[in-house]
């Protein structure tokens, strides 16, 4: 039996003072995140005195470019632009199970190709009420709720040790490499980048990693229909989602693989340990491979402080466009050999660990988004499963 999305959900309309929310309640089509990755911090709160509010277990969907999928499931009380549509579940229904019916790919299609406007397609709220589903029961739609859940809950479980991990190795290579805490008994000479200790030397980037550029793909080429290789483009690094395709066999191309540290070279600096499949490195982003077999967390965290060296002496004032010349300028303290490979001991599996706990996450999410079109569409029945 089907039923329209107008069955089981309404729009939310209430208001809230803007002067009562914070940074942290507050959503935005610029703070949400695209593939259904949730939400950020938000950067700035509106200038208006009201705003749309949403409350805890009501769902947030960005109406601008739907084909985005930015999507949230609230877990507090707060506000949200006017091009955030919020969706609460009405009585007898699951929050949660709206949330995974407004998450399907299905949704988001019909809310693209239901769009006003090209340039910036916004969802046509009449037509997205229309949206036809498959009528579940409540237990169906908690047990499909409670199916998919899980795979979300150990996706969170991952992300936080992946927090905690960096966290360590960000400490310990503060410690060693920021404030020479261990070496402060060795004396320090005054070098270019000030006090560093005795024994290290200056030099730089190079010198620990090469850099390999991408390759210009043709355009025709690209596809989403998943024919041929991945691209990975400055887009694609923060959430590692690959859906830009193409079959062209490039010469020069160079092939991302497990673990490389990647950048993109216009906008926000920084580096990103790849966790996802191999795939084609696109023009305007790059890899630092390691000279040594090992140390990858040292050369990651010697990478952000680029990031702060390059602001400092880019000109531009908006989109920060890096390249050859910003490498060259940077500089670093080298330690000795014996210090490198003591901090490689100890970073080491942590660092493999963040590597193969993204690639998890990205397998769970591949394995939920495949099972939750037949979940809702009834092609896997859930009226016998035990939960």
């Amino acid at each position: 039996m089907k039923c329209k999305l107008s069955d089981i959900c309404d729009y939310a309309k209430g208001k809230v003072l803007v002067a009562s929310l914070t940074k942290n309640n507050y959503i935005s089509t610029e703070n949400m995140l695209p593939n259904r990755c949730g939400i950020v911090t938000a950067t700035s709160l509106p200038t208006v005195e009201y705003t749309h509010s949403y409350c805890c277990n009501d769902v947030l969907v960005s109406n601008i470019r739907p084909y985005f999928k930015k999507i949230w499931y609230a877990e507090s009380d707060g506000g949200c632009s006017n091009d955030v549509l919020v969706f609460r579940a009405k009585e007898g229904v699951s929050s949660k199970y709206l949330y995974y019916v407004l998450a399907d790919d299905a949704f988001f299609n019909y809310s693209n190709v239901t769009a006003k406007g090209t340039k910036m397609p916004r969802g046509d709220k009449s037509a997205i009420m229309d949206y036809v589903i498959e009528k579940h029961s409540l237990s169906e739609q908690q047990k499909i709720a409670e199916l998919l859940s899980a795979f979300d809950k150990k996706i969170v479980n991952n992300n936080a040790i992946i927090d905690n991990l960096q966290q360590q190795i960000q400490a310990l290579y503060d410690s060693w490499f920021k404030r020479y805490e261990p070496f402060s008994t060795n004396g320090f000479v005054q070098t270019e980048l000030g006090e560093i200790p005795s024994g290290w030397s200056v030099c730089d980037i190079y010198s620990i990693a090469s850099v390999i550029y991408g390759a210009p793909f043709a355009s025709p080429l690209f596809n989403t229909e998943k024919k041929g290789m991945p691209i990975v483009r400055i887009r694609d690094l923060k959430e590692q989602c690959l859906d830009t395709y193409t079959t062209e066999d490039h010469p020069k191309g160079y092939l991302l693989q497990l673990g490389d540290i990647v950048v993109g070279m216009d906008g926000e600096f920084r580096p990103y340990i790849w966790g996802n499949d191999a795939a084609w490195l696109n023009q305007r982003v790059c890899v630092f491979n390691n000279r040594r077999p090992n140390g990858k967390a040292f050369l990651y965290c010697t990478l952000k402080p680029l990031l702060w060296f390059i602001e400092e002496t880019e000109a531009a004032t908006t989109v920060i466009h890096i390249g050859k010349k910003d490498f060259d300028g940077f500089r670093l303290a080298l330690p000795p050999q014996k210090v490198l490979d003591s901090f490689d001991s100890l970073t080491d599996d942590m660092y493999w660990q963040i590597v193969h706990n993204q690639l998890q996450n990205r397998r769970l999410a591949s394995l939920r988004d495949t099972l939750l079109p037949k979940l809702m569409s009834g092609e896997i029945d859930v009226s016998d499963v035990e939960i």
